[in-house]
This record gives C-alpha cells, structure tokens and sequence, in this order.
C-alpha cells in the first residue's frame, strides 16, 4: 500500500483516480490547476483539496517547503487555505510557522535586530493574511471564517513593524552597496551608529550635535 512517504508516486495515484486526470496528455498537465503550474503531484493533490488527513497535509506542505522559497511557500500555503479548507489550519500554521517566515528571520540574524521568537508567529499570520487578501480579497472580518489564528490589533503591529525594521535595514544596506567608497559598505546597519559612536571624540560639538 503506497503512503505519503512514497513521494510523488503517491500524490500521482491520488491524482488519476481523480476527475482532473482526465483528458491530460502529459506529466505537465496534471501539475497545472486555475492555470497556475505547479512543481509536485502533492502540490496539486493540495490545491485541489484532495487531501483532508492532517497529518497528510502536513506530509505535503513539508515537501512543498524543501522545493519552495519561504515567499513561494506562503504563497502556495494561502493558496490552500483559500481554495480549500485543510483540517486543523490553526494547527499546521504554528508547525509550519518558522518555515513559513525563515527569510525574514534570516533577514533579522544579518542585520542584528532582536526579536521575540513569537513575534516571528504573528509574521507568518500577517503575511498569510496579506496572501490570502491578494487571492481572495477577503476581509479581516472574515479570515476567522476560514479557520485562521486570531491575533490582536497589537500583535499584527508588531508583525507589521518588524518588517519594516527588516525592510528599512536591507534598503540601508542597498544605499550602501552603490557607493564603493563608503567605509561602512560591509557593517551591518545596526552597527553604523554604534562607530560613529566611538569617534565622537573627534568631531565638533556641531557634528556632536547632528548624530545625537
């Protein structure tokens, strides 16, 4: 008996028992849904709701995860929720939460900005909801209706202010990067004050003044 363990074999035997095998000519045709092509059997096993086991879900996302990056995989992650209504959704996104937000948490570690590692959770729900807004158009009202976390008004602040840290960081960095000549081309921007810091000594009250 084939398990999700057997891979694609699996997804593929799911698939051709299905309605959405018919009429497709090629292996390319059964990974297109809603015109959209997708790089697995279980990725479409997934958008078509073919799978209603949580563990089975969670058996899929994990493969999807190690062929995605961390935007792609939100993507496809809201994807599902919109199309579908996985089991145990609030469940799945606290499992998959870390993954689902590691380029940001990568982005954190680079540029030294602490972070409580639950605010990394409320990350991974806003920006679910921000996919699921884009696809659906769906309202904050509603997002509890398809059996997602409920966070509060401050907890999506500051979900919504790391990223801003994170993004304001990288475009420091960026500015940086254009000017070959700049001393601070390769210190990360959470470090640039701390040296000027340090030569304060050297500078008139004036210039004293500016960086205070």
């Amino acid at each position: 008996m084939l398990t999700p363990q057997h891979g694609n074999v699996f997804y593929l035997q799911i698939l051709l028992a299905h309605d959405h095998s018919k009429g497709k000519k090629a292996s390319n045709d059964m990974k297109i849904v809603h015109g959209i092509s997708h790089n697995s059997y279980c990725d479409v096993c997934l958008t078509l709701g073919l799978i209603d086991d949580e563990d089975e879900w969670k058996e899929c996302l994990n493969e999807i995860y190690l062929g995605y990056s961390s935007k792609r995989f939100r993507e496809v992650f809201a994807m599902i929720i919109a199309f579908n209504s996985p089991v145990g959704l609030c469940d799945m996104i606290e499992f998959f939460y870390e993954n689902l937000v590691e380029d940001i948490s990568k982005d954190c570690r680079e540029h030294g900005i602490d972070v409580e590692p639950v605010t990394f959770f409320y990350v991974s729900v806003y920006l679910l909801e921000q996919e699921l807004k884009a696809i659906r158009s769906i309202s904050d009202e509603n997002m509890d209706n398809l059996g997602m976390p409920i966070i509060t008004d401050i907890q999506r602040d500051s979900a919504v202010d790391l990223l801003d840290q994170v993004r304001l960081a990288k475009q420091m960095d960026g500015n940086m990067a254009q000017n070959d000549s700049n001393p601070y081309k390769n210190m990360m921007a959470s470090n640039i004050l701390q040296e000027f810091a340090k030569k304060k000594v050297f500078l008139t009250n004036e210039q004293k003044n500016i960086i205070e």
